[in-house]
Formats: structure tokens, C-alpha cells, sequence
């Protein structure tokens, strides 16, 4: 774990991301090494296993639970706010990669299900005078997207806001 340490702070993500690997196979309780390895993946922007390895680090050292998540959500925040770019910029493709891997960066964030609805949806729009099935799979993404944000969301305010956008694409 030590020397995953030191090639972290040295910006040697893989190596670090490896070693912190060996170090879990060795002790699979060291919750030092699972922060480090999050954090490594972090920056290598594989931001699922990130994911995984701040919930497991959190778990083995409950003290560093606040950081692990801070770490979650600043993954997601990144390639969120990248989607909502995108959108802004009608470059619908690039938004869905964003909102797709925002949803891997933090699994439990509705947001970023209903962004993604939104983003499929929006191309099923464009895609409806042009291609028939591709509208209809674009629009079942869509809705399925919705469908797990509202699941989701334990917010009712927020619940409301994403319910007629879903009973939107619905409508269509």
C-alpha cells in the first residue's frame, strides 16, 4: 500500500491503481489501499470502479465514509456537468456518452438518469421523421432512463419535476 501511495502522489495512476490491487489481494480489509485505488482510477477516469472501490473503502474505514463520497460526487459532477455542456451545444451523441458515464460514476444520483432520458429522448425527436425504429428505441431508452431516475429519487419535489417529462415522452 505504501508504494501505491507513493506512485499516486508521484502521478503514476496505473502503476499505483496495480499496486493498490496486489495490496487488496494480500489483505483484502485494507481500506487504504481501496481509497487509493479509487482515487488512481479516478484520474484514470474509470470512474465505475472508482465507484465500487470508494463504497468498499468507506466500508472497511467508516471515517473516511464523508471523503469517499466527496470523491463520488465530484466524479460525477465532472462528467455531468460535460453532459449538460454537450446538450447545451445540440451535440446529443457526446451528452449521452457523458450522462451514461455519470450514472457510472455515481449509480444512486437520479440525475443523471433523467438527463440521459432527456438526451435520448431529444435524439428520438430527431430521429422521427427520419427513421421510425430508431425513434421507438430512443424513446424506450428514454423511458427506461425515467423510470429508473424515479426510482431513484427519494426527493418528491424532485419526483415531480422528472414525472411529466416521462409522462411526456409517454404521450409521443
Amino acid at each position: 500500500t505504501s508504494s501505491a501511495i507513493l506512485r499516486y502522489q508521484q502521478g503514476e495512476f496505473e502503476p499505483a491503481d496495480s499496486l493498490c490491487g496486489e495490496a487488496i489481494r494480500v489483505n483484502p480489509d485494507d481500506g487504504e489501499a481501496y481509497s487509493y485505488r479509487a482515487l488512481s482510477q479516478s484520474m484514470l477516469r474509470n470512474y465505475s470502479a472508482a465507484y465500487e472501490n470508494f463504497r468498499k473503502a468507506a466500508e472497511l474505514k467508516p471515517d473516511r465514509a464523508v471523503m469517499a463520497q466527496q470523491n463520488i460526487d465530484h466524479n460525477f459532477a465532472e462528467v455531468f456537468n460535460n453532459g449538460v455542456e454537450a446538450a447545451n451545444r445540440d451535440e446529443t451523441e457526446l451528452a449521452i456518452e457523458y450522462f451514461t458515464t455519470a450514472t457510472q460514476a455515481n449509480p444512486d444520483n437520479p440525475t443523471g438518469y433523467s438527463n440521459l432520458a432527456k438526451a435520448y429522448w431529444s435524439t428520438a425527436e430527431k430521429m422521427r421523421e427520419y427513421a421510425k425504429e430508431d425513434f421507438k428505441a430512443n424513446a424506450l431508452l428514454a423511458v427506461e432512463n425515467f423510470e429508473i431516475a424515479l426510482g431513484k429519487e427519494s426527493d418528491a419535489v424532485k419526483r415531480e419535476e422528472t414525472a411529466p417529462a416521462l409522462a411526456a415522452v409517454l404521450g409521443n
